[in-house]
């Protein structure tokens, strides 16, 4: 330890300028900053799913599809019924002999 106090008091003396003003020492270079550790508390993926079965294939794109409906056709006439129904059969008159 007795070194130590003699060497700090060597530095002080000839860290003196010409004035008697004592010069700041520069600090010691700082250490580089530690890398960051690797993070750990990642999630892990899931595993795969070997049980589920696979997707249906796709659609048969390439069969043709049903011919349009024609709309051309005019539809059939609707059922008059403005035209009054036929009297009735007298029933009540006898018949000719």
């Amino acid at each position: 330890m007795r070194g130590a106090a003699l060497l700090a008091i060597l530095l002080r003396l000839t860290a003196c300028g010409s004035g008697g003003e004592e010069i700041a020492l520069t600090p010691p270079p700082a250490s580089p900053a530690p890398e960051a550790p690797v993070d750990t508390t990642s999630p892990v993926p899931p595993p795969v799913d070997t049980i589920t079965p696979p997707p249906p294939p796709p659609v048969d794109t390439t069969t043709p599809p049903a011919p349009p409906v024609d709309t051309t056709t005019p539809p059939p006439p609707p059922v008059d019924t403005t035209t009054p129904p036929p009297p009735p059969v007298d029933t009540t008159t006898p018949a000719p002999p």
